[in-house]
């Protein structure tokens, strides 16, 4: 199968792309045929191509996008920008990007592409879906949003006993960063675990904002973690004291990246 060059075409935009995804798996809309059940849902090529696969689903395909020039479709077809972009020969990228898959393609060669580029799935760690890190950044957006954190940093709120876990997402770094006080020995611990294959390095720098006891004024404490080496084979305890201060208001967490490192195979 023929391979474009990145330069004989345009990369479609990630910010498009984000938009383009299916309702089921969370994948991106690159796999054919694409299909709009009558409750609006949006379905990729990966979730409908067997007809036992649409059986389960009660309401009834109302238009199927067979190929990127069925133009009969287009009427119908939602996103019409899916047209759009497949019809004019750009790239997309394959939905292992973020595992260290390269790879560029046309929307027609990506399903024989996915055929041979498999990587293993990682378990949602609030309930039970399973996907590769590009599925994970869709499943946190629409399905546990509040923990979906794309901006560089994230608010902890003391509250005696706290535990929660956000998705991380800054740049091609993507983490599960589970956050956890330990009231009987009066600790935070935030334990770091890299979901995608792109190794990296960095630090955590932490600010606490302590209430003082009879003054109206907050008292700031700033740590920075060691220097760390984040890959998606193991996880990080980044622990700190907090000491004898109870009246915890706030703590910022903010990863700052140093380089991007090579992959290790």
């Amino acid at each position: 199968m023929f391979e474009m060059n990145q330069t004989d075409s345009k990369i479609i935009p990630d910010k498009i792309l984000d938009n383009l995804i299916c309702q089921k798996c969370f994948s991106y809309l690159t796999v054919l045929p694409v299909t709009l059940l009558s409750n609006g849902l949006q379905l990729c090529g990966r979730c409908t191509q067997h007809k036992t696969r649409l059986q389960n689903h009660s309401p009834t395909p109302l238009v199927v996008l067979q190929n990127p020039v069925a133009t009969q479709d287009v009427e119908y077809t939602i996103p019409i920008v899916l047209y759009a972009y497949a019809s004019s020969q750009t790239l997309f990228p394959c939905i292992n990007r973020y595992e260290g898959c390269p790879k560029y393609l046309t929307i027609d060669q990506i399903e024989f592409h996915e055929a041979s580029c498999v990587v293993s799935k990682t378990k949602c760690p609030k309930c039970e879906f399973r996907g590769v890190a590009s599925q994970f950044i869709q499943h946190f957006k629409h399905i546990h949003r509040e923990y979906y954190k794309g901006r560089a940093d994230f608010t902890l709120n003391h509250r005696n006993i706290y535990n929660n876990i956000f998705l991380y997402r800054r740049f091609n770094v993507i983490l599960i960063v589970n956050c956890l006080y330990l009231e009987n020995l009066n600790r935070m611990l935030l334990e770091v675990f890299n979901i995608a294959k792109q190794h990296c390095e960095g630090v955590v720098k932490i600010n606490l904002e302590l209430k003082c006891e009879g003054q109206r004024e907050k008292k700031c404490i700033n740590i920075i973690s060691k220097r760390i080496y984040v890959d998606s084979k193991c996880s990080y305890n980044i622990s700190f004291n907090i000491g004898d201060c109870f009246d915890v208001e706030l703590i910022d967490c903010v990863f700052v990246l140093e380089k991007f490192l090579p992959a290790v195979s």
